[in-house]
């Protein structure tokens, strides 16, 4: 009976070690770019504009394991672009300078996959003309990581940014943009 217990005992500890080695590829110090799809969108009464555009964003951010399946990812993101919202008279709509600091738990679907939602701080500051406004709001986001190599990944994201009202020249603006972001990055 103590045989079977032993390898029991040992078979677990194999089982969580394996399971927490495959987490430790995603946890740690990371840094990595994406490509954003964006459809950002300012509404001001009932005027309307939005405007579909692509840019570039750098990530940084630190993982922590929870658990052998969890762990908690910690991240800021800079756009290295600005991301237009659209026309209004003759003049573009601007978010200028975009950054998230980000919380995002997350959980290990297999040794390569990482499954995540993520909640965040947003901030940016609106330009329209020559005004500009410094703006924030929240972000909602759900996605997966994959690893290539050891330390190397690929990344798929779906976010959702929501900023709060604000006055502009007199006028309430709602502004807000949905993201797909595909990128890679590494873990050191």
């Amino acid at each position: 009976m103590s045989t079977l217990l032993k390898t029991l005992v040992m078979g677990l500890a194999f089982i969580s070690t394996a399971s927490m080695a495959q987490l430790s590829q995603f946890t740690g110090w990371e840094a990595g770019a994406n490509v954003n799809f964006n459809d950002a969108k300012s509404e001001s009464g009932s005027t309307s504009t939005s405007d579909k555009n692509t840019g570039v964003s750098l990530h940084g951010g630190y993982g922590m394991a929870i658990n052998n399946d969890y762990a908690i990812l910690l991240g800021l993101d800079m756009a290295l672009d600005k991301i237009k919202s659209g026309e209004g008279d003759k003049a573009s709509l601007y978010f200028k300078s975009p950054y998230s600091l980000t919380v995002a738990p997350a959980m290990l679907l297999n040794d390569n996959t990482l499954l995540y939602v993520k909640v965040s701080y947003e901030s940016a500051k609106f330009n329209f003309s020559t005004t500009t406004k410094d703006i924030n709001g929240y972000g909602l986001g759900v996605g997966a990581r994959y690893i290539l190599s050891k330390g190397i990944y690929l990344q798929a994201e779906l976010k959702g940014i929501t900023y709060n009202q604000f006055q502009l020249n007199g006028y309430d603006v709602n502004s807000s943009n949905s993201q797909i972001n595909i990128g890679a990055g590494f873990n050191f």
